[in-house]
């Protein structure tokens, strides 16, 4: 952007906050509740107000800016980062920001009065933090480089490409005015803005109205103009008020605090592990005043069973040594709940070493949130699925939960010591009426899986102890492949299968199967048809380097085996007749595999078909495929489950649900592993902000997505075949059949998504209604059917079945 396009925008901008701080000073004028609050919004306004009027003189009046400096910019293909820190206002000028009370600040500004210097500070220490811990920090300010305004600090800084940013500043109205705000102008930007608060809550105590929570910035009138940047998550904190004696004596007396907080914030919200002895304020409660804290926030809260307090007290005692646990002390998690993203309304997540290795868990801002948590996931995690039918008396509920939360194997008397506890509390709390309680909806596996980068992943590993390490491995050395025979994906294709040939693989060998498959295709209109191939190879051809459409590519048919890079995933341009194609992944890894095997929480293999995704934000990084009908609605589809043994077959759990299988990177540069826990993935990273890289951002191009958010609910059709049957198209083609010759009628399918009359004639059959569309009603009423032949089942009706029930659904399969 010229600098005259800044200087238009920025005098928009004025105006516009002009006229709505007229209209919030002239609702000041009637005598209201809120009034206080009113006061100090609008000297919030004000002082924004006077920082844009600042920038805006300085860009009137300076001189073009030089071009940037490059020689700490990252290549531009580059994996964003680090943590970039924005000093609010400046040095020069007087926008020097707040000015604190003196005392107890220093009595000049630059002595750290003004609120410019004092933050320049803190970015120091915060810097000096981080890289004693190796994290990569680096401070922008206004006027740096020769630019002028906060808008070109953020540009220096989006050249700098980190994974978050932070503008740090301090906040000023009346005497009275106390508490900690984090604003953010981005929807994706608030996880990491309550990232930042959480920690500033839990540092300087605040409770009630001092917690003043996260702000919109396109709502406050202030910080919009920083926070709408290209950097993304940006947010900015105010972490007390310096006209405050008691909120600015605080400020100074934790500083050292303050900067280990932001560190700290950045490392959970990045996926790094954080030091277990983290975020313990200065004057934090004595282990009795903690306990007794929460026994007296537990009694003042309506929950749905109020029986219930004393043995789930009872069973917290047990868990956190009657609140001595470093957990406990320093997250407010007195259960020992691991994060899970379900929680995330409540709870945000941390690195912490507990006595059986390290793990992220949940910390929470207050004791509130903690006790929210705690029912919060009785409902949503599967494994508690029917507790209320237990919750008659505190014994029955214990003795169904207990075992569940502390497996016998690990803790056999667990149950007995909660019951020992629950006598010492037992008359502890008064019995309140019931409260309104609203049962959660079925968690999905996206609510229990976190994505694990390969930093975070060797981080977590050198933090293993040596036998924690060897039961990993071992568990994850025993997760394989099934065979051929005993393969939902190929049993149906047939015996003696070739298995490492390579073949050519154009647009019409897709086309073809799309039509074998009944497959809807043409509903993409212009848009791309996105497609994986499970169990294959590129060879020749591929799109990473340059993200190019191509003809025909070389491929290699293989099988997966969840523990590397197996499958091609690509995007298949229908008007031009045109491919390309990515290292992918269409299978979980060996992890996920392990955990549905020991936890029954997530990890699943999404059977082949025909899906419909929109462009949405995983797991906080926009610009995705989800799996979804809208982005508040999930598609329910049809998944294999392996719950006797650590390979996927015919025989085993046939899953009705709503996974949330959605299509990201698999946040590894290399083929050697991927994250997924069922989601199709293409090798390459992303970021919170929008940043992709790898052969991930050349798919997302081809997709037709080309900036970092992509385009919101923009609806994607995606194909998911296997390897094996792009040779047999390929195969066809070579020897120029046609759809009449019996070789390639013998290739139709009916499986997940196919829409014809023929899906219709077999909806009939199945006693399903006939609306020609193989969704997941039809898919589990297949299923069944299958079972009852032989205990086997993959939800593809072949001309071979077909004739073996004498249905006819495949008679004018030719037409």
């Amino acid at each position: 952007m010229s600098r005259e396009a800044d200087i238009y925008e920025l005098r928009d901008l004025i105006a516009r906050l002009r006229q709505e701080l007229i209209a919030k000073e002239t609702a000041a004028s009637d005598v209201a509740p809120d009034a206080e609050m009113l006061a100090v919004e609008i000297s919030q306004r004000r002082r924004y107000l006077d920082e844009l009027m600042s920038d805006l003189q300085g860009l009137s009046s300076a001189p073009d800016a030089p071009a940037p400096s490059d020689d700490d910019a990252p290549a531009a293909d580059a994996a964003p980062q680090g943590l970039a820190i924005i000093i609010g206002h400046s040095s020069e000028g007087t926008d020097k920001g707040a000015i604190g009370l003196s005392p107890p600040f220093p009595s000049t500004a630059e002595q750290g009065r003004a609120e410019y210097f004092w933050n320049e500070d803190l970015a120091a220490r915060i810097e000096a933090i981080a890289n004693t811990r190796q994290i990569r920090v680096k401070t922008f300010r206004r006027r740096e480089n020769g630019g002028v305004g906060i808008r070109e600090a953020y540009r220096l800084a989006a050249e700098w490409k980190p994974q978050a940013s932070i503008e740090l500043h301090f906040n000023s109205a009346g005497p009275t005015a106390r508490g900690s705000e984090t604003l953010f102008g981005r929807q994706g930007s608030r996880p990491w803005a309550r990232a930042l608060q959480d920690r500033m809550v839990a540092l300087y105590g605040r409770t009630g109205s001092l917690d003043r929570g996260l702000k919109d910035a396109n709502v406050e009138g202030r910080g919009v103009l920083s926070l709408t940047n290209e950097v993304q998550p940006s947010a900015l904190i105010e972490p007390f008020f310096g006209s405050n004696m008691e909120d600015a004596s605080l400020g100074i007396a934790r500083k050292d605090g303050l900067a280990e907080a932001v560190v700290n914030a950045f490392a959970t919200f990045v996926g790094l592990p954080v030091p277990s002895a983290d975020a313990v304020t200065a004057d934090a409660p004595a282990d009795t005043g903690l306990w007794d804290s929460l026994r007296a926030a537990y009694a003042a809260m309506s929950i749905e069973h109020p029986h219930m307090k004393a043995i789930t007290f009872a069973q917290w005692a047990l868990e956190s040594g009657h609140g001595t646990s470093l957990l406990a002390k320093n997250h407010l998690n007195f259960a020992g709940m691991k994060w899970r993203p379900f929680m995330s309304d409540v709870a945000s997540k941390v690195w912490y070493n507990a006595h059986d290795g390290g793990e992220f868990y949940c910390a929470f801002a207050s004791l509130q949130n903690f006790v929210a948590g705690y029912w919060l996931r009785l409902d949503r995690h599967p494994s508690y699925h029917g507790w209320r039918q237990h919750a008659a008396t505190p014994e029955a509920f214990i003795n169904f939960i207990g075992p569940i939360w502390a497996p016998p194997s690990a803790n056999p008397n667990y149950v007995a010591k909660v019951l020992d506890l629950f006598d010492e509390y037992r008359n502890v709390f008064d019995t309140m009426a019931d409260a309104t309680y609203v049962v959660a909806a079925e968690p999905s596996d996206e609510d229990f899986w976190v994505d694990r980068t390969e930093d975070a992943i060797a981080l977590r590993r050198n933090g293993e102890t040596a036998d924690a390490a060897a039961r990993r491995a071992d568990h994850e050395s025993g997760v394989s492949w099934a065979s051929d025979a005993s393969s939902c994906d190929y049993a149906h294709l047939g015996a003696g299968l070739p298995v490492g040939m390579q073949f050519s693989f154009t647009a019409a060998d897709l086309e073809l199967l799309c039509t074998l498959n009944d497959f809807p295709v043409q509903d993409s209109g212009g848009t791309p048809v996105l497609f994986g191939l499970r169990g294959a190879g590129i060879v020749q051809g591929g799109s990473s380097s340059d993200g190019s459409w191509r003809d025909e590519v070389i491929l290699k048919n293989l099988r997966p085996n969840h523990h590397e890079i197996r499958c091609v995933m690509g995007a298949w341009d229908r008007q031009l007749g045109k491919i390309a194609v990515y290292p992918a992944s269409t299978v979980p890894n060996a992890e996920a595999v392990v955990s549905w095997f020991q936890t029954q929480e997530s990890g699943n293999l999404l059977a082949t078909g025909f899906y419909r995704y929109i462009c949405g934000e995983h797991n906080g990084r926009p610009g995705c495929f989800l799996l979804r009908k809208s982005i508040s609605e999930k598609r329910i589809v049809i998944v294999r489950r392996s719950e006797d043994d650590l390979i996927y077959e015919s025989t085993d759990k046939v899953h009705k649900t709503a996974p949330g299988d959605n299509i990201h990177p698999s946040f590894s540069s290399e083929t050697s592993w991927f994250s997924s826990f069922g989601c199709q993935v293409v090798v390459g990273s992303a970021t919170s902000s929008g940043a992709h890289s790898g052969p991930w951002a050349r798919f997302r191009r081809s997709a037709g997505l080309t900036d970092g958010d992509g385009d919101p609910g923009k609806p994607f059709i995606y194909v998911l075949l296997t390897g094996q049957e792009a040779l047999q198209a390929s195969d066809a083609r070579r020897r120029n059949l046609s759809l009449a010759d019996p070789e390639v009628r013998a290739m139709r399918r009916l499986r997940f998504g196919s829409t014809s009359p023929r899906v219709a004639a077999l909806q009939a059959q199945l006693g399903q209604s006939n609306d020609g569309d193989l969704g997941p009603a039809t898919a589990e009423a297949l299923h069944a059917k299958q079972r009852s032949l032989g205990n086997r089942s993959d939800g593809i009706y072949t001309p071979a079945l077909d004739a073996q029930l004498g249905w006819n659904v495949y008679l004018s399969a030719d037409t």
